[in-house]
């Protein structure tokens, strides 16, 4: 509807006067001003500001005044100076005004910002469009549904720390499994709760392209290829090596024969101090050996 809030029109006093100054404005971003001194006034003696703006037919207006040094009034005319054809009053509704409306014509606007009290001075603030709407979280999914069946210590690699840390994870078996767990059932502890690896500062070679398709690895310059099955190991049995892919890279913290080696090395034996362990899964502490390629 164009023409809205007739009602308030005597409010206005008699037809306003062209304004002798008017700042034209884009629709993309906020104005700031204030009505003092040396603003025009209009026949009811309020101080005015004039904006002028171009519009098209059916553009969709919607206008913000605010202010907390007086009551605001908005009001939409055709014509660029304030003085043409009334086609939207808005009173503020504490220390806002609200235009919003379809426009009926592509030609230019005009909108006079004033208090509904003559005199008053103050700051205010114009915005044109919908404030942006607040970013929906979305819902969590922690641990007030899911609870772990246990809770047990892990071992996690923060990039460029060089040192392993325990890590808590939990498993959990019940039907349905958490959307957040791992193919094993696996969370970790985070800040909000429970959450998959990516929600905690800590990486693993399990999902890597270059882990899942066996790809040999470079590591201080050497490539390596892997080497038989992933192994578990205790936090204290390995030393830091390097990073590949930001996933650390360990080696045994004192060489000798590889204790965990059983007959993954029938096919050969290799030298312990030759094998280099990569973190597959921290849950668990799970490593994968590789070899020199």
């Amino acid at each position: 509807m164009m023409v809205a809030a007739l009602a308030v029109v005597a409010a206005l006093g008699t037809p306003q006067q062209a304004a002798k100054v008017v700042v034209p404005v884009t629709l993309d971003g906020p104005v700031a001003g204030s009505l003092g001194p040396g603003d025009p006034r209009g026949e009811t003696g309020a101080y005015f500001d004039c904006f002028s703006f171009r519009g098209s037919e059916r553009q969709v207006l919607t206008v913000r005044l605010r202010s907390a040094a007086f009551e605001p009034m908005l009001v939409l005319r055709r014509g660029a100076t304030c003085d043409g054809n009334l086609l939207y009053v808005a009173r503020g509704d504490g220390d806002e005004a609200l235009v919003r409306t379809d426009l009926g014509y592509t030609e230019t606007y005009s909108l006079t910002v004033r208090s509904t009290e003559a005199g008053v001075t103050g700051a205010y603030d114009l915005t044109f469009g919908d404030a942006a709407p607040r970013a929906q979280q979305p819902p969590s999914v922690q641990q007030v549904s899911f609870k772990p069946d246990r809770v047990s210590e892990g071992c996690g690699y923060r990039p460029g720390s060089g040192r392993l840390v325990p890590v808590t994870y939990g498993v959990f078996s019940d039907e349905p499994v958490p959307p957040f767990a791992d193919r094993w059932g696996a969370a970790y502890r985070t800040a909000e709760g429970w959450g998959p690896l990516s929600d905690t500062p800590f990486t693993a070679a399990d999902g890597r392209a270059w882990f899942v398709n066996n790809e040999t690895i470079t590591v201080d310059g050497v490539a390596y290829r892997k080497h038989g099955l992933p192994r578990v190991y205790g936090l204290q049995e390995l030393a830091y090596r390097g990073e590949h892919d930001s996933v650390g890279v360990f080696e045994f913290a004192e060489t000798g024969p590889d204790p965990h080696a059983g007959h993954a090395h029938a096919a050969g034996a290799v030298d312990a101090a030759e094998l280099i362990q990569v973190l597959v899964r921290p849950a668990g502490c799970e490593f994968q050996p590789y070899r020199p390629a």
